[in-house]
């Protein structure tokens, strides 16, 4: 499977972008897929953001005022619907993120169900852009198919466009002690992205990356 050709849009309006009207029936308040369609496990919220591009730097506490709820959706048809008609992650401008959580999750550290947990971060670095977007089309299908054994350790995922080969992604986990439990997720994953036997992917509690640099950060464990 693919994205849509509509992936290749200008990124520029992707925040304005009104989704809900491309890709109608969402889930009602309790998360139920509109009749007909064919629903999924639970429903889901997808996310974009971007920093300033005036060069200016943001400060990180104006982060949340540029996150934006792009669409909320419980079928099979509303994914691809929503897909199709968004820009690829590998064609986003830089500093901008791509964001797939459980429906009533934000994807944010302050959020109660992320609090305690942490990612498995694989560093895409210098990866074309087709290995950009098939690395993040197949998080998306694990996610929303619910293919990870301990299905409700994982929240959502993130993929991040920066400079300087720092560009990377991200599957959110609700806890960070449970090591069996992490790195049975983190294989899974790991299967699930095209990546080679020599790139190692790294696991971090939210607790260490909001008290270090990224410099100074160590995974706790890899795969």
């Amino acid at each position: 499977m693919s994205l849509g050709d509509a992936g290749t849009d200008s990124s520029s309006s992707i925040g304005e972008r009104d989704l809900s009207s491309l890709v109608p029936g969402a889930p009602d308040d309790e998360g139920h897929a509109p009749k007909g369609e064919h629903a999924l496990h639970q429903p889901w919220t997808f996310w974009y953001d971007v920093a300033d591009q005036s060069g200016g730097g943001g400060k990180k506490a104006d982060w949340g005022a540029s996150l934006k709820k792009l669409l909320e959706f419980n079928s099979v048809e509303q994914f691809w619907g929503m897909l199709n008609n968004i820009t690829r992650p590998s064609n986003l401008p830089m500093k901008s993120d791509y964001h797939l959580f459980r429906f009533g999750i934000k994807p944010e550290w302050e959020d109660p169900q992320n609090r305690a947990g942490g990612k498995w971060l694989w560093e895409m670095k210098s990866a074309p852009a087709d290995v950009i977007d098939q690395g993040w089309l197949h998080t998306l299908l694990f996610l929303i198919g619910e293919q990870f054994s301990d299905e409700g350790e994982v929240l959502g995922a993130v993929v991040s466009l920066r400079k300087g080969n720092r560009s990377r992604m991200a599957l959110w986990t609700r806890s960070s002690s449970q090591r069996d439990v992490l790195m049975r997720v983190g294989s899974e994953w790991r299967k699930a992205l095209p990546v080679s036997n020599a790139v190692k992917i790294g696991f971090y509690s939210h607790a260490q990356t909001m008290k270090s640099s990224a410099r100074e950060l160590q995974p706790l464990f890899t795969v």
